[in-house]
């Protein structure tokens, strides 16, 4: 059975870019294969910050590039401008994205599903077109995403825009009469599940004086296609935002919730690193021809008497402790063959330990007061 394959593309931004990333890797994490899209803007930004070998780590986890549509920029520092970035993605990023669609099915695995950022509802269409689900990952929180489905409401009850000086004025420096005059205090009665909050609580791109903002009618444009969407992720969790999450299901109709993010994903990627190296051992101690298991003190402190037993029984590997480790372990054991330390040793154990190839070394500690382990350290 081939694995489920999910392409997971990101608003081009890094507040958006690195929780998809979290995500992608606990999909990975349960079995999907996973491509990974990039702007061809990010992709060089990130090469030049990670290099390449970052990208070529896991065999089903790979990266891919589509371009956002705007002019080159020389400085891979330089911030894109979240504005064209939005009308540029709307407009110019669907026909890329399903050429690299098809190539992808033919020459890897089919795609099975995508999960696209929110803001990203281009791939709606694309889904569509082959019969896969998409999933819309909105970045913000419950209460932010059911603030942006409710600008709509705001321009219908003219809350917005604002009364001032012109468009982006909050990046010119220059206040619109609306920010300064308590305007911005004006409760908000039109979100049931945010009672008591003003206009000034609501997602800050609504600071604005232009009716034909690119912004607002972007963010007005995504919310709504996102009731098209096969479900809606949010990075939060059902105690923190529950009435807000009741309320988003009453507009779309899957919601669930995967948080704190950055918290599962490296709980799972610590599991997958742990796994990795488990299997390095074992591969490393398939080849060895006189393996020897020496327990150490810290047996006792680890509660692993039992395992070290049952990982002789089961590997076949002759069983020696350290003097501090006497009695840890029943010397009736089949595999036991008795006490080494340097010079301290039970008849013949020396020559069992010493012309061993590879070492266990399970609860040890590291002194020749107490092990004598440097004697097993071989010269060449």
């Amino acid at each position: 059975m081939q694995k489920p394959h999910a392409v997971c593309i990101p608003f081009p931004a890094q507040g958006h870019i690195n929780p998809m990333l979290k995500l992608a890797k606990i999909l990975n994490s349960k079995g999907f294969h996973i491509t990974y899209i990039n702007t061809e803007f990010n992709h060089q930004r990130l090469l030049k910050s990670q290099g390449s070998d970052t990208l070529n780590r896991y065999l089903s986890f790979q990266f891919e590039t589509i371009p956002d549509g705007l002019p080159p920029l020389e400085n891979l520092d330089a911030t894109q401008d979240l504005a064209s970035l939005f009308k540029s993605s709307s407009e110019n990023c669907l026909e890329p994205f399903k050429r690299l669609l098809a190539k992808l099915n033919a020459t890897i695995l089919p795609v099975t599903c995508i999960v696209s950022d929110g803001a990203m509802s281009f791939t709606l269409d694309a889904a569509e077109e082959l019969g896969i689900p998409d999933v819309l990952f909105w970045t913000p929180s419950a209460c932010g995403l059911l603030g942006y489905a409710h600008y709509i409401t705001f321009k219908e009850k003219e809350l917005i825009p604002l009364k001032g000086t012109p468009s982006f004025a909050l990046l010119l420096a220059l206040d619109p009469a609306d920010l300064t005059n308590g305007y911005m205090d004006t409760i908000v009665d039109c979100i049931p599940s945010m009672k008591g909050m003003h206009l000034k609580d609501m997602p800050t791109l609504l600071r604005t004086t232009d009716p034909e903002d690119i912004l607002i009618n972007f963010l007005i444009r995504e919310t709504s296609r996102s009731k098209k969407a096969s479900a809606i992720v949010l990075k939060t969790f059902d105690e923190l935002e529950s009435d807000v999450l009741n309320e988003l299901s009453s507009i779309y109709p899957r919601v669930y919730t995967i948080g704190p993010i950055h918290t599962i994903a490296n709980s799972l990627v610590n599991k997958d690193l742990q796994l990795l190296a488990v299997e390095a051992a074992a591969e490393f101690l398939n080849k060895a021809v006189k393996p020897v298991i020496v327990g150490g003190p810290k047996l006792r402190t680890a509660h692993a008497c039992q395992a070290i037993l049952e990982l002789a029984d089961d590997s076949g590997y002759f069983l020696v402790v350290t003097p501090t480790s006497k009695g840890l372990v029943p010397e009736c054991h089949p595999q036991f063959m008795g006490t080494y330390s340097g010079g301290v040793r039970t008849t013949f154990c020396a020559e069992i330990v010493e012309s061993a190839d590879v070492y266990v070394l399970a609860g040890p500690m590291f002194d020749d007061g107490s092990s004598g382990y440097s004697i097993l350290l071989k010269k060449e």
